[in-house]
């Protein structure tokens, strides 16, 4: 019997607290667009295509800066598991308009929008199945679409999912997971941060809670997702110089 799963420090898929479910990433998918990638966590698989730069009038929401780059996201597709909740798009309704306001966000802050004057950029982001960390692995695929697409960066956004655990809820078990999927989100408090990439600091981006963190949630999160941005950074530039 292994008492460490049955004292509850190991999850229902075998995974450590601070493991992440095998990670998959694969770009260059689609020919029609000019960038693309698919990001696999686990069961949660979403693609990104990236249409653009183009010339020509702005067909998405501008950021106040009319000479500068206008990005519109497009959020649709797929299914969901584990929480009941899941609609046509893998997320709940109520999730759907929030998580595309916070892609879109992102990405106003880490595509270098000067660099391409009065034009347009469309990120297109499908869920294909949705079994937990579901943003995170949008911003993801969608970062890396982009670099697919050699669009100019700022910075590099790196998305990393958290569930946590109050301490006074069941002390003796881990208060941070990392990476949590439905099951987890639906039973536990949970957080998306996203962090710039880089490899000796990192610059915090966004955030998205649902359910009650206390105090001690949000820097545990931070400096976690500070850890996954720093690594993120890593492999990025080696898979470059590949390249």
């Amino acid at each position: 019997m292994d008492i460490t799963a049955a004292a509850g420090l190991r999850r229902t898929d075998g995974r450590e607290a601070q493991q992440l479910r095998p990670p998959a990433l694969e770009d260059g998918l689609l020919n029609r667009a000019d960038g693309s990638a698919r990001v696999n966590a686990g069961h949660t698989s979403v693609i990104a295509a990236v249409f653009g730069p183009m010339q020509g009038r702005s067909r998405g929401p501008g950021v106040g800066q009319p000479d500068c780059l206008s990005i519109e996201v497009v959020l649709s597709g797929g299914s969901g598991i584990g929480n009941g909740q899941a609609t046509s798009n893998g997320v709940a309704a109520e999730n759907a308009a929030t998580y595309k306001s916070i892609l879109l966000d992102v990405l106003h802050n880490s595509v270098c929008l000067a660099a391409y004057p009065r034009c347009s950029l469309t990120v297109a982001c499908r869920v294909l199945h949705n079994d937990g960390s579901c943003l995170a692995a949008l911003v993801n695929a969608a970062a890396a679409a982009l670099m697919d697409a050699g669009v100019d960066m700022v910075c590099m956004p790196v998305g990393a999912a958290f569930a946590w655990r109050p301490p006074s809820l069941e002390p003796q078990l881990p208060q941070l997971l990392v990476d949590p999927d439905a099951a987890e989100e639906a039973k536990l408090a949970n957080i998306t941060v996203v962090c710039s990439a880089a490899p000796d600091s990192s610059q915090l981006l966004a955030m998205h809670a649902v359910g009650c963190l206390d105090d001690a949630a949000l820097p545990a999160c931070v400096e976690a997702a500070e850890q996954v941005a720093r690594t993120f950074a890593q492999i990025s530039r080696r898979k470059n110089e590949v390249r």
